[in-house]
């Protein structure tokens, strides 16, 4: 059941992973930078060379092992905390600080997000033995297409209401100044008789 309901939503998860992974490639060397500042207690050498290769490996690679996965989640965790710690003392470039914690937990969510659409797939194998993920068999995807145009359907019927009632209140707006300022001009006249009616008496 819940396999069914993430399915729609299985493409733009990947597609939401794929896309963290290759921002990661096309700011290496921001990150580069950034690593570099961190004290020996936060990284070392050698996780910076396993952040390299990491980026590099990813940024053309559709999957991994679960366990490396979640190794790289701890990681990333771990130096999400590290970097917390860093923001508080004095004297540090706490925007680049700021943008490697948004990169990194940017990171560990969409791993986490790929990572349950993983277990989701495995699930479904044991349910359904011999059969494809869901979401990759073409019933599925036409499903999640006829979803998208349910969701734009929604959508448009809801523009349409809108501009309905605003339309509708443009024109009650507008009958009402006009019926003000036929009152106005009313009242202005009764005005003026009572004042013709003083001066003849």
């Amino acid at each position: 059941m819940t396999a069914l309901l993430i399915a729609p939503f299985a493409t733009l998860i990947s597609q939401f992973y794929h896309k963290i992974k290759t921002m990661e490639n096309e700011d290496l060397e921001t990150l580069l930078a950034l690593i570099e500042e961190y004290d020996d207690d936060c990284t070392t050498d050698s996780s910076i060379d396993d952040t390299e290769s990491w980026v590099a490996h990813n940024a053309h690679e559709p999957s991994k092992p679960k366990r490396s996965e979640s190794a790289r989640i701890k990681a990333d965790r771990k130096e999400v905390r590290c970097l917390k710690a860093k923001l508080g003392i004095p004297g540090r470039n706490r925007s680049r600080d700021r943008h490697r914690l948004e990169l990194l937990e940017l990171r560990v969510e969409a791993a986490l997000l790929q990572q349950r659409v993983d277990d989701l797939e495995e699930e479904e194998r044991r349910v359904r033995p011999g059969a494809t993920a869901s979401w990759m068999a073409p019933n599925d995807i036409s499903l999640a297409d006829t979803t998208n145009d349910s969701l734009y359907d929604a959508w448009r019927d809801l523009a349409k209401k809108h501009k309905m009632h605003r339309t509708n209140a443009e024109i009650e707006n507008r009958n009402l100044r006009e019926l003000y300022a036929h009152q106005l001009k009313l009242t202005h006249m009764v005005k003026k008789l009572f004042r013709k009616q003083s001066s003849i008496e």
